[in-house]
């Protein structure tokens, strides 16, 4: 039995939560937020997006078969059913604060939202250091 920490919570030490804490409040990212606030959201996408989840409802059920470990795994609050129709989740975001998007290439002309999506490590590791590089910038100016 696991007593450790899991691997997901592993890989969140390595965001910058203190650089990300202070994006989120110079744009007041979770003002008038009751629960899911930017970290929990920015925990749950990477979540999906680590474990190729293909729907919201997909990361809702996911996430709720595995309740018990949320904690563990770093998420604060239970999970709930998420209504959504097609879009970003930007289109709703961008009201709160500015939005961005990072495009990772694909590979196989393009797929996306589909499970014959995928990338080389390459390209997510050019990605993931173009994010760092972005969330650092953005908390210089803060």
């Amino acid at each position: 039995m696991n007593v450790g920490k899991t691997l997901f919570a592993q890989i969140m030490e390595f965001v910058p939560w203190t650089s990300f804490s202070r994006i989120v409040a110079r744009y007041g990212g979770d003002s008038g937020v009751r629960r899911l606030t930017c970290s929990e959201q920015f925990r749950v996408m990477a979540f999906a997006q680590l474990t190729w989840r293909e729907s919201l409802r997909d990361i809702e059920v996911t996430l709720g078969a595995n309740s018990s470990k949320l904690y563990a795994m770093g998420f604060r609050h239970s999970i709930h059913r998420m209504p959504s129709g097609a879009g970003h989740d930007a289109m709703k975001m961008h009201q709160v604060m500015p939005q961005a998007m990072l495009f990772v290439r694909g590979e196989n002309q393009g797929i996306s939202h589909n499970p014959l999506e995928c990338t080389t490590a390459d390209d997510i590791q050019l990605s993931i250091n173009a994010l760092a590089s972005f969330i650092h910038h953005m908390s210089q100016e803060v």
